[in-house]
């Protein structure tokens, strides 16, 4: 948990006399400070809250976080600042509602530690999930810690821990029951989609959502990085052409990565994936290059859901946000909903490992075939039970193509030059696609 650590210690803030949790909504002008409002009340239980002159919101070291506005919920205890200006925040929210024994990471600033500092004053607790409510839900946490310990956590961030990223699920609100009378370690909790309600009652405040969901632009930059090239600036002429490429097609008719995601769910991702890798930039960067290869390939101008339909009966994308070697995924990979993929087709793989190599082994494949063969019938999600989908169809790892097609091949793109007439634009965007039709054209 260590880097999960540094990212809930980098997005839980002080918040007057107790905590808060930064994240990013769709607008890319400002950030959100979520806490309870009992935090920003006057007075305790006064019913009357603060406004945003008079709200202190600090980061662990000591820099303040400037606000421009602030709602609260009329029947929640739940408080939405706006940041003045945008602020850094890589967090992303949890999309599965909360279920019973998950466990938990809750983050804040508790009254115990006022004496400290730096990120000192913050502590992590651990707990599993319990009683389930539409507007709570509650936290065990682990060791019991005292009421004491808790106070000054309220607003602070819980997360989930899913693979190789934490996600955030809800704030904490305050200690379960009579503290006066019993404390058992239980603490109840505000879900996300409480403060969604509230959001939408709101016209001027953005729903939780990553500016890269909101458009592709926002990640054409990312894209094709091509890290195995041997000097730092030996692809960028490729790279140049590429995102003019990507950039024209997002001003045509491409759709976002909401809208997509909102079409297809978790048809994206391998199979026995938590739905929150859909929220994951790498899967989108990962679309989007394969979008732009095969739009290069197929000779569209115009990418639109016709095309992107087309294009998933013959090439279909499949992510995991894990570091695992991506062989080991092959099972799931094959039981991965297939449907709509035409027999010949092509399986796409994306995953947060970039090393290996681009095609499983035959060995590999003969494993899966005997281990494919025994699943039952409704785990293979293809549209005909006869078909094998190991034999069917062809299996790349994207990251393994693109050392494949361009890394072993830098000799010829590390000249680039708009000024050569062997390496100008043309001639790489020729080279590009047949390295890559090799693979990814349907025959």
């Amino acid at each position: 948990m260590a880097d999960f650590s540094e990212k809930m210690r980098d997005h839980t803030v002080r918040v007057n006399g107790g905590s808060g949790v930064v994240i990013q909504p769709s607008n890319d002008r400002y950030t959100y400070i979520l806490t309870a409002k009992h935090v920003i009340e006057t007075a305790e239980d006064s019913g009357e809250h603060f406004d945003v002159g008079q709200i202190t919101v600090t980061t662990y070291n000591e820099l303040e976080i400037e606000l421009s506005n602030r709602i609260v919920d009329p029947d929640n205890d739940i408080a939405i600042l706006k940041t003045r200006e945008k602020i850094p925040s890589s967090l992303l929210r949890c999309i599965d509602e909360i279920d019973r024994d998950q466990i938990v990471h809750v983050c804040g600033y508790p009254e115990t530690r006022e004496d400290q500092v730096g990120e000192r004053q913050l502590n992590e607790f651990r707990g599993v999930t319990g009683k389930i409510r539409p507007d709570h839900f509650v936290v065990t946490l682990e060791n019991k810690p005292g009421h004491d310990q808790i106070v000054g956590v309220s607003g602070g961030g819980v997360f989930r821990d899913l693979e190789i990223d934490i996600f955030l699920c809800g704030i904490e609100s305050k200690v379960e029951g009579n503290s006066t009378r019993e404390f058992h370690g239980k603490i109840e909790c505000i879900p996300l989609e409480a403060i969604d309600r509230l959001l939408e009652k709101n016209d001027d405040y953005e729903p939780i959502l990553a500016p890269h969901l909101h458009s592709f632009s926002n990640i054409i930059s990312r894209t094709f990085q091509f890290r195995g090239i041997s000097t730092p600036t030996g692809a960028d002429f490729l790279k140049s052409i590429l995102h003019d490429f990507a950039a024209e097609l997002d001003r045509q008719d491409l759709p976002t990565p909401k809208d997509i995601h909102e079409r297809y769910k978790e048809q994206l991702l391998i199979r026995n994936s938590p739905s929150e890798h859909a929220l994951e930039v790498m899967l989108w960067i990962g679309y989007l290059e394969l979008i732009i290869i095969a739009a290069l390939i197929d000779e569209v101008k115009t990418v639109d859901f016709g095309y992107l339909e087309k294009n998933s009966s013959q090439r279909r994308f499949l992510f995991k946000a894990t570091k695992e070697n991506w062989m080991w995924l092959l099972r799931d990979i094959y039981t991965s909903d297939l449907r709509g993929l035409q027999p010949g087709g092509i399986i796409i793989v994306s995953t947060a490992d970039s090393e290996g190599m681009y095609t499983p082994p035959p060995e590999a494949l003969d494993q899966v075939i005997a281990d494919i063969g025994k699943v039952y019938p409704t785990e293979t999600r293809i549209d005909s039970p006869m078909i094998n989908p190991v034999t069917e169809f062809k299996l790349y790892h994207w990251a393994g193509l693109h050392h494949e097609c361009v890394t072993l091949n830098q000799s010829f793109y590390v000249k680039g030059n708009q000024f050569s007439e062997e390496h100008n634009a043309a001639c790489l965007l020729k080279e590009l696609k047949e390295h890559y039709s090799d693979f990814i054209r349907k025959q």
